[in-house]
């Protein structure tokens, strides 16, 4: 019941006028009302609103790539939210790591997508370290409440610009130590 209600509020967020929504706030109402007599009534009512809410949430969806490789420690990887319905959806879209400490990411701005449209959003990202990270892309309604399926995508961090960083200071090091020796070197001629 607890999911079923989640799903309501969810769909009440991003279809606040489509008519799917009033049924299905009708039927959870109706449900926890003290008109039903019978509790397999209340279940069917309920049922029939959760079965309503999921297909009606499942016309907003992220499309991504599952894999992403960024070469640096900040990026942005692109994702796109497609919106089936027929209303115009205002939805964020949060990026999470399974591991926080190597994988940073605050949830988008909200973004307001057209009925049948598709948008491509920006999400940065900080990467700490080199490897592969798991990761979730989870949309949310504009008051930050999760719905619709995840997305599990994979971030490889190849950190070239820290791997090329380090080479430049290394060199740059050598030659500072070269120089000063062969100034040394000179000055016991």
């Amino acid at each position: 019941l607890r999911n079923a209600a989640a799903e309501s509020r969810a769909l009440s967020v991003v279809f606040p006028q489509d008519p799917v929504t009033l049924a299905v706030r009708q039927s959870f109402g109706a449900a926890m009302s003290d008109t039903i007599e019978v509790d397999s009534d209340a279940e069917t009512l309920v049922f029939t609103g959760q079965v309503a809410a999921r297909e009606a949430l499942r016309q907003v969806h992220i499309t991504a790539s599952r894999r992403f490789s960024v070469s640096g420690q900040q990026a942005q990887v692109p994702v796109t939210v497609v919106n089936s319905s027929i209303h115009p959806v205002t939805v964020k879209v949060q990026l999470t790591g399974t591991t926080p400490t190597r994988l940073t990411s605050p949830p988008t701005e909200s973004q307001t997508i057209e009925a049948g449209a598709r948008v491509t959003v920006p999400i940065p990202v900080t990467v700490n370290g080199l490897g592969t990270v798991a990761a979730t892309l989870t949309l949310l309604t504009d008051d930050g409440q999760p719905f619709g399926q995840s997305v599990p995508i994979t971030i490889t961090s190849t950190a070239y610009q820290t791997v090329a960083r380090n080479i430049v200071w290394l060199a740059f090091a050598l030659l500072v130590i070269m120089a000063a020796n062969n100034v040394r070197t000179r000055r016991r001629r």
